[in-house]
């Protein structure tokens, strides 16, 4: 039996709403090659990449309530 024979095996034995999670996410797959990032999210993933590269550059926290007093202490 193919892979393909399996997977629609499977598929057929999946309830309704999983079938159709299953196809969104084969749609994503299908198209994935066919997305292309705006420039602000190429420009947000250089950062990242930047930030990776080089953490005793930025700022970091230990916990969410340290980020929340700080933005508090901007007002």
């Amino acid at each position: 039996m193919s892979t393909k024979e399996q997977v629609i095996n499977l598929i057929e034995i999946l309830p309704d709403e999983l079938i159709k999670s299953l196809y969104d996410y084969a749609q994503f797959l299908a198209h994935q090659n066919e997305y292309t990032p705006n420039a602000e999210t190429l420009e947000a993933i250089k950062e990242v990449e930047e930030m990776k590269k080089n953490p005793h550059l930025y700022k970091s926290y230990n916990s969410f309530n340290e980020i929340l007093q700080e933005l508090d202490n901007e007002v």
